[in-house]
């Protein structure tokens, strides 16, 4: 008597497909939340038409300066952008730190300011000695990027922040110097140097405008505690750091 042959088994049920790169693991926006976001996207208009207000009259400002001031323009503009400088690295530590604190929203929208006053101030008829004082002053108020870095650090996650800062750089800044002197050439040329000035007066009035009432304050971390806000804002201390071989 023969044997009946075995039942055949049932098919083992194969795993689920395996999406494509799903090695990443690229963590779905839902289950970031609201910490991540695309507000950064604000930042770059915004620094457009804050550097396109430095770029448009780059081409008729050494003109009016050596005009007013001869074989001194050297002299004062060199000290002018000294002192900016100085100014710059006294101060951009402490505006970082201190939009830790206070939030990135209203300390970039003065960082924008003050970058777009000094042409701004001649749009409103101050003489070319406000505006060399007023560039030195700039420097108070020189941390626009370190601040819009922030922003977009607080929006951004973590393996997209250095194509955002691109972007950043390249339309904001980039894009401005690729149109601004050429725009001011030919409305110099049409209506005068002084109306060179009223365009970037418009255009930071504008700007604020669009900054004030469009950015939104980031959900940005915790802030430190206030003796490491004191420690990050010290310029000096921060240079050692960097220089430090520490870890």
């Amino acid at each position: 008597m023969q044997n009946a042959p075995p039942p055949p088994l049932a098919p083992t049920p194969s795993p689920p497909p395996t999406p494509p790169l799903a090695g990443i693991m690229r963590e779905p926006r839902s289950a970031r939340g609201a910490y991540y976001n695309q507000r950064w996207a604000l930042v770059v208009p915004i620094l457009f038409l804050d550097f396109l207000v430095v770029s448009l009259p780059g081409g008729v400002l050494p003109v009016i300066i050596n005009d007013e001031f001869g074989a001194r323009s050297y002299s004062l503009v060199g000290w002018a952008q000294t002192t900016k400088g100085v100014l710059a690295f006294l101060t951009s530590p402490a505006l970082g730190s201190c939009s830790d604190a206070v939030g990135r929203k209203w300390l970039f929208l003065l960082t924008v300011l003050g970058t777009a006053c000094p042409n701004a101030a001649l749009g409103l008829g101050f003489s070319l000695e406000v505006h060399l004082v007023l560039v030195g002053l700039s420097g108070l108020f020189a941390a626009t990027f370190p601040l819009a870095f922030a922003y977009i650090a607080d929006s951004v996650p973590p393996h997209e922040r250095a194509s955002a800062y691109g972007v950043a750089i390249g339309c904001g800044l980039g894009g401005a110097y690729l149109i601004g002197p050429p725009i001011g050439a030919v409305v110099n040329e049409r209506y005068g140097s002084h109306a060179v000035f009223q365009v970037c007066l418009w255009i930071s009035i504008v700007n604020a405008l669009f900054a004030t009432l469009a950015m939104r304050e980031t959900d940005r971390p915790p802030p430190p505690p206030m003796r490491e806000l004191l420690r990050r804002a010290n310029p000096f201390g921060r240079w050692l750091l960097m220089t430090s071989d520490d870890p």
